[in-house]
């Protein structure tokens, strides 16, 4: 998420010199959207295998955890805007509560949530797909299945005229890609005994797919749109997965070895945070740096030496914002589910 955050902030760190590496780190944040579809897809496998709900109740959760943050944080965009003097209309407003802005008319300000509610409408007919009885789990014998379809949409991508849908498009063979992985973590010990050295086999994916990136940006794109619509997205495909089972080895290994325990207690606490509260991150952060990121970043050009240095202390300030409302707007949504559920007012 803090990457996200990286990539739409105005930062700039240089195209040459020791600024390159964070410069490509930063254009490149557009995959950790792609790591959360990936981790989503994951994620639900293992409560779906250990609660086995039916197709009504995986829906009403989702809806539960999803909509009242979105709802609210529509509507505290809405109210932002109107403040700074760029108010949406009551039918874009409208739209957005919907999610239709993005799927039907390609506003793509808040496109994430659309995007990941048709995941999750795909996701029991995905789980129904890789398994013989309709309920995949550690049982399940078709789970390629899923790779046939994540490389059918990756497909789809590059070859079809998606339009302002390509950021869907492009991320559902990730979300597929999780759902594989998480169906084949919860496959039996036997399998598990005959594994293949996916921590080493990562790293090389990871080495190459960040270099064939670096390489894009460097050919001529003059944008990091520009960047991912020549192929930059989709090496995420790979990447998304690569990436998070190189860090979860580096983790595992380094508590293996009871190196640094005090970071990674706070470095567990950090992702543990963000995980919680990564849909109201999102949202907030989105609304923060479009709507007050303009301003902000003026302001502080005009105050401190240089404009790279204002653009930065914009973007740590900004995000330091995202990250303090997270947890409040988190907390009222998970009050708003709960009196829903309960009836309460």
């Amino acid at each position: 998420m803090l990457w996200i955050m990286a990539f739409h902030s105005q930062v700039y760190f240089g195209d040459s010199g020791p600024g390159m590496p964070l410069n490509f780190w930063k254009q490149s944040g557009f995959g950790g959207a792609d790591i959360f579809f990936f981790l989503s897809g994951f994620g639900l496998v293992h409560g779906w295998v250990r609660r086995r709900p039916s197709t009504a109740t995986f829906y009403a959760g989702r809806v539960r955890r999803v909509l009242p943050a979105f709802w609210l944080l529509v509507v505290a965009d809405a109210g932002l805007s109107w403040a700074m003097g760029s108010s949406p209309t009551l039918t874009t407003l409208a739209t957005r509560l919907v999610g239709v802005d993005y799927l039907v008319f390609g506003d793509d300000r808040f496109w994430f949530v659309p995007s990941i509610a048709v995941c999750y409408a795909a996701f029991p007919w995905l789980m129904g797909l890789a398994s013989e009885a309709g309920t995949a789990g550690p049982e399940s014998r078709r789970p390629h299945a899923l790779l046939v379809l994540a490389t059918a949409f990756a497909l789809a991508a590059v070859t079809l005229p998606v339009g302002h849908l390509y950021l869907l498009v492009a991320r559902v063979p990730v979300f597929v890609l999780g759902v594989f992985v998480g169906i084949r973590a919860c496959r039996s010990t036997e399998d598990s005994q005959r594994a293949w050295p996916w921590p080493q086999i990562s790293v090389g994916v990871a080495v190459l797919g960040l270099l064939v990136l670096w390489i894009i940006q460097m050919s001529g794109a003059e944008s990091a749109d520009e960047s991912f619509q020549s192929g930059g997205l989709l090496l995420f495909l790979p990447l998304a997965p690569a990436l998070v089972i190189v860090a979860a080895s580096a983790f595992a290994w380094l508590e293996d070895r009871g190196l640094a325990p005090g970071a990674l207690g706070w470095i567990r606490g950090g992702l543990a945070f963000i995980g919680r509260n990564s849909l109201e991150l999102y949202l907030i952060h989105v609304s923060l740096f479009e709507t007050l990121g303009p301003q902000v970043n003026a302001g502080l050009q005009e105050a401190l030496p240089t404009a790279a240095r204002g653009n930065l202390l914009a973007c740590v300030l900004l995000s330091a914002v995202s990250l303090a409302l997270a947890a409040p707007v988190a907390r009222f949504a998970r009050l708003f589910r709960a009196n829903s559920v309960t009836g309460r007012p």
